[in-house]
């Protein structure tokens, strides 16, 4: 063995266990501390969702929206696409019954 202490991190208690701001001076003091440096350096500031995080190349934009991952994208794709697949077969349907109706042949069809 290279070293004979045994430090664990088990058997350690934290110095602050129990406290509270309102019991000790020392907890208040690193409290206020903490925070007026976060007012200070609001970049510094963690968490949350930030645009570009993902550690990923695969990210851009598809008419406009934004995209973390390829998985994304991908979908956004897929939906805009059917989705322009469907207003394009709703066209087509009307222009389809709008050229029977100037025919007189959908009255034909419905009776």
């Amino acid at each position: 063995m290279i070293c004979k202490n045994n430090f664990s991190i088990k058997s350690r208690v934290a110095w602050n266990k129990g406290l509270t701001k309102e019991t000790d001076e020392r907890v208040a003091k690193n409290g206020e501390s903490i925070r007026k440096f976060f007012q200070d350096h609001p970049e510094k500031i963690t968490g949350g969702y930030k645009k570009g995080s993902a550690r990923s190349y695969k990210y851009g934009t598809y008419n406009g929206f934004y995209c973390d991952s390829s998985w994304e994208l991908a979908f956004l794709i897929y939906i805009v696409l059917t989705t322009r697949l469907k207003l394009l077969e709703m066209k087509l349907d009307l222009i389809i019954l709008i050229q029977m109706v100037k025919k007189n042949s959908f009255i034909q069809i419905l009776s």
